[in-house]
């Protein structure tokens, strides 16, 4: 028998092993990092090491003076509370630039890093508005409509202002309405679907789409009306009465002449206005809102008050009949009914099925009230939780904002204008 040996010479390669050092490595999956004002904390730098020595950080490049790192950590934390408004870095633009370096005590590895300052809204001094031009998707200025920001009770607060072209020609002051969107809307949504800047047009009043803060428990918009919104701190009363404070000082408003209505959580926000801040506000609109039982409970208006409800029988998000939340329709009418001193029999017309689907519904007014105001109810017997519009969008019975401005349009804060 033959044997062959392979690999010659055994002696000199017996199992040794390659003790060759690799350098470690930053896997942090970003180089750039947000932190918010007045918080020390910025990130961690991660590493890894396949040697598995002992690593230490260090950090150094243009604003590295604006930070420690921790040397076994890698955390990595401003030396100082950064301050927005007063930025620290090179640049003050807060954008604070540096490198961190991790070694294993030979070997190293070297990271580029990029840390970004973000306003702390809550510190900021309360703000009269800046506006500019409403751009849309696509770059596209809308003509007589402006986006405003400011800053009011810790937050950034936004609406859009709508002034019509007669304004400019207006000898006298003009009504300002307030049209308020639903929970989880936006302004630019309800700008688009109620229809106002037609009926502004035709009569010469500004229109304000007022936008709501986040409900930090479920990260939507929303109006704090109690209710569902309980646990919120916004104060919106405060933000609607510093609107119709300063807009005043800036167009020819008539202050007797400030309107209120909304959809849905818009809604329940003019029942709202109209109960804590009835000295500013004439009249006011619900379209599918309600009064929460904390607004209900709490109502202390100061004079009769002009209210109309436009409201579907089938509506399943704001019930005809009421929850746990909210009121029914008929007793958040009896309410007001009661208040203003109205007859407590009402006349009732028949809405004519203009749609076509078979359906129509009852118009209810309650007459002979303090000051000559009105009750109203339209109930459309076919109709959920909805804007009722006539466009080219839409069909229904009604046109919501002719119907809601024609209302308006008999009252000022004295009650119905002769």
């Amino acid at each position: 028998m033959l044997l062959v040996a392979c690999g010659g010479g055994g002696g000199s390669s017996d199992n040794s092993t390659n003790t060759a050092n690799i350098a470690p490595r930053i896997t942090n999956f970003t180089r750039s990092y947000e932190a918010y004002e007045n918080q020390t904390a910025a990130f961690t730098v991660v590493a890894t090491d396949p040697d598995s020595s002992v690593l230490t950080y260090s950090i150094s490049g243009t604003d590295a003076s604006q930070f420690t790192i921790g040397s076994t950590s890698g955390q990595v934390m401003f030396a100082n509370n950064p301050d927005f408004e007063n930025p620290g870095d090179d640049n003050e633009d807060n954008q604070y630039q540096f490198s961190v370096a991790v070694s294993d005590g030979s070997l190293n590895d070297t990271e580029e890093f990029t840390v970004t300052v973000l306003d702390d809204y809550s510190d900021n001094p309360d703000s009269d508005p800046e506006c500019s031009v409403y751009i849309i998707e696509g770059d596209i200025a809308i003509p007589n409509t402006e986006q405003c920001t400011m800053f009011r009770g810790g937050l950034l607060r936004e609406f859009i202002i709508y002034v019509p072209d007669s304004y400019a020609s207006q000898t006298s002051p003009v009504p300002l309405l307030f049209s308020l969107h639903g929970y989880t809307s936006r302004a630019e949504w309800n700008y688009n679907y109620t229809g106002f800047q037609a009926v502004a047009d035709n009569n010469g009043f500004i229109v304000i789409y007022p936008q709501g803060s986040i409900y930090t428990a479920t990260g939507e918009t929303h109006w704090n009306v109690g209710g569902w919104t309980t646990g919120s701190t916004t104060d919106d009363i405060d933000f609607m009465n510093s609107l119709i404070d300063y807009l005043p000082l800036n167009y020819s408003i008539d202050p007797n002449r400030v309107y209120s209505t909304g959809m849905s959580n818009g809604g329940f926000m003019s029942y709202h206005l109209v109960c804590n801040l009835s000295t500013k506000i004439a009249a006011i609109a619900s379209v599918t809102g309600s009064m929460t039982n904390k607004t209900y409970n709490n109502c202390d208006p100061k004079h009769p008050t002009p209210v109309m409800q436009i409201h579907g029988k089938q509506d399943g998000i704001v019930p005809y009949a009421g929850n746990s939340d909210m009121k029914p329709i008929e007793e958040v009418m009896d309410y007001w009914v009661g208040y203003n001193g109205c007859n407590l029999t009402p006349t009732q017309t028949q809405i004519a099925d203009v749609d076509g689907d078979g359906y129509g519904g009852t118009h209810t007014q309650y007459i002979n009230c303090l000051n000559n105001v009105g009750v109203e109810l339209y109930l459309l017997d076919a109709v959920g939780h909805e804007w009722p519009a006539i466009d080219d969008d839409d069909n229904y019975d009604i046109h919501s904002a002719d119907v809601i401005w024609n209302f308006f349009s008999k009252y000022n804060i004295d009650g119905l204008i002769e």
